[in-house]
C-alpha cells in the first residue's frame, strides 16, 4: 500500500499496478512465511524475499 501510494504521488500508477503488487507481496509473503528454517536459511529467504518485492516495483516502473 504504502508502495502505491508513492506510485500515485509521482503519477507513475496504472490500473494493473495495485493488483499486481497486492497479489505478489501476498504469494511472497506466503512462499516466504511457509519455509521452515531459522539462522542463515532465514536470513536468505529474506534476502530472496526483499529481491523478489524490489523486482516486483522495477517492472511496475520500467511497465510504466
Amino acid at each position: 500500500g504504502v508502495i502505491y501510494c508513492g506510485l500515485l504521488f509521482y503519477k507513475i500508477d496504472s490500473w494493473w499496478s495495485f493488483p499486481f503488487l497486492f497479489v505478489g507481496h501476498l504469494l511472497i509473503d506466503k512462499w516466504k512465511c511457509s519455509r521452515s528454517g531459522n539462522g542463515k536459511e532465514l536470513t536468505s529467504d529474506l534476502a530472496i524475499d526483499q529481491i523478489a518485492h524490489f523486482i516486483q516495483i522495477a517492472v511496475v516502473l520500467y511497465m510504466k
